[in-house]
């Protein structure tokens, strides 16, 4: 991971968030990593609270350590922090194991760990998403809405017209009643079509959400993808749906020209640049 990430920043200045799982081991290690990182580039780094045996977040089976054990694994990982303006995420899967209240509950032990982001996996009720928002929002700088994995049952069912738009509704109401007020973004899937794109950018307009994701996770299996699991079950990412991402992305900037787009760095390969990716869709 630490090569990878010398390899793209060597090309890039763009900020970049590293996922390091669980932090590959005790706190001696998590400082360990949290250093190499900073020494490599990263100007964020994702700790989560699986087990060290983990597994995709949206997949069954999880395990989750203790609040304590992530806590005291924010904290090794805060105290190793030397760069400025550098972000600690933490992510919770606790959800699918004790619940939304032990989400709210862990979230906010996080944030007083030092975490200065806090990410609730696999979150897949509306009312849910509301009541993270509510107790949560006030330590955010923002929000993004995941609505985008495959791997967790029904969640892509929140795309539709109708629970979405309640969705960001009232996620909206509950922002504007804030006193600072929230940037809210908005994580959506490769596998649909521009009409169902073009229903998402009406609503993101309508609800004045901020920014776009895109994209994410997919169901499809290219006939360029040639490894023996491509017939299992699962969302697959990276370089095999680059051409479905790219659609999308094309579709999305030529709709907004732009002003709504965040590109989802799981496609991007080591030598291009957020910039490069927009013009090579803009001249294909």
């Amino acid at each position: 991971v630490v090569e990878d990430l010398r390899r793209i920043k060597g090309v890039v200045d763009t900020p970049i968030l590293v996922d390091c799982d669980t932090g590959w081991g005790s706190g001696l290690n998590i400082s360990k990593t949290l250093k190499e990182m900073i020494s490599a580039g990263a100007d964020a780094v994702h700790l989560e609270d699986q087990v060290s045996e983990k597994r995709c977040g949206h997949r069954p089976g999880k395990e989750i350590v203790s609040e304590e054990e992530m806590v005291d694994r924010i904290k090794a990982a805060k105290d190793s922090i030397t760069k400025k303006d550098f972000m600690l995420m933490a992510r919770t899967d606790s959800f699918s194991k004790e619940g939304i209240n032990s989400v709210i509950d862990r979230s906010n032990a996080f944030i007083e760990a030092g975490a200065d982001s806090i990410f609730p996996e696999a979150i897949t009720k509306l009312d849910d998403y509301l009541k993270i928002y509510r107790k949560i929002s006030v330590s955010c700088d923002y929000v993004a809405i995941n609505v985008s994995s495959p791997n967790t049952e029904a969640l892509r069912e929140l795309q539709r017209k109708e629970y979405l738009e309640v969705l960001l509704r009232d996620i909206s109401q509950i922002r504007n009643e804030e006193t600072n007020r929230k940037p809210i973004m908005l994580k959506i899937d490769p596998d649909n079509t521009n009409d169902h794109y073009s229903m998402i950018l009406n609503l993101v307009n309508k609800y004045n959400i901020d920014g776009i994701i895109a994209t994410n996770t997919s169901l499809s299996r290219p006939e360029t993808l040639r490894d023996l699991n491509k017939k299992r079950d699962g969302g697959l990412s990276g370089t095999p749906i680059k051409d479905l991402s790219d659609k999308v992305l094309k579709f999305l900037y030529r709709e907004t020209n732009q002003e709504l787009i965040s590109v989802s760095y799981t496609h991007l390969r080591a030598h291009e640049t957020k910039a490069n990716i927009v013009c090579r869709l803009l001249l294909e």
